[in-house]
């Protein structure tokens, strides 16, 4: 269900946007970018040392260490790096999405002014005569500009439901283990102190 505020008046859907600030989904979108850079410099680094070093090994044990290097990068830090990708295009979409609802809005100074000049003509409608003025502002404020921000608000809120809805869907990938499971582990004891008794 749609959020209510969406529903209210024009000026104050309008301030909410207005007061709206992008800023910290901007650094969101900072921080994923800078996650996949290093994803993709890590992937790139050890690309290159084992294409150095690999013919230096032999055996079983250089085929297992190019395959698990392999393994790390292909299927660990790629996909890493294009899940935060992701979550960076989810990001400036949502900035996107702002700054349209924003530029979509009516003012709301310019739905308060409307509100302000209807009072005022209530107040001074002598014999009728500001009736004319009074069904253009009311017509214009609850003709255009309430479902005009409405709708900007409402097309917002659908933008950040389907955006959040595909950040849910799709977890971050499973990476494979650093460490064959064949291999022998090393167990570290820590050694037990007991206090020393005097006599």
């Amino acid at each position: 269900m749609p959020d209510p505020l969406w529903f209210g008046p024009p000026e104050s859907v309008a301030a909410l946007l207005e007061t709206s600030n992008p800023a910290a989904v901007v650094a969101n979108i900072a921080a994923w970018l800078a996650e996949a850079i290093q994803h993709e410099l890590s992937m790139g680094v050890s690309v290159a040392n084992i294409g150095a070093t690999l013919e230096q090994w032999m055996g079983l044990g250089g085929t297992a260490y190019g395959m698990k290097g392999s393994e790390l990068n292909f299927l660990g830090l790629e996909p890493l790096a294009a899940h935060c990708l992701k979550h960076m295009a989810i990001g400036q979409a949502a900035v996107e999405a702002n700054t349209v609802a924003r530029s979509a809005v009516i003012p709301a100074i310019v739905c308060q002014t409307n509100r302000d000049e209807t009072a005022a003509l209530y107040a001074s409608n002598i014999c009728g005569c500001n009736t004319p003025a009074i069904a253009a502002n009311e017509e214009m404020y609850f003709g255009q500009f309430t479902p005009q921000n409405m709708n900007a608000g409402l097309a917002y809120a659908g933008v950040l439901n389907t955006l959040m809805g595909s950040i849910a869907s799709t977890p971050p990938p499973i990476t494979p283990a650093g460490f064959s499971p064949a291999a022998p582990r090393m167990l570290t004891m820590t050694p037990c102190l007991r206090p020393r008794i005097s006599a």
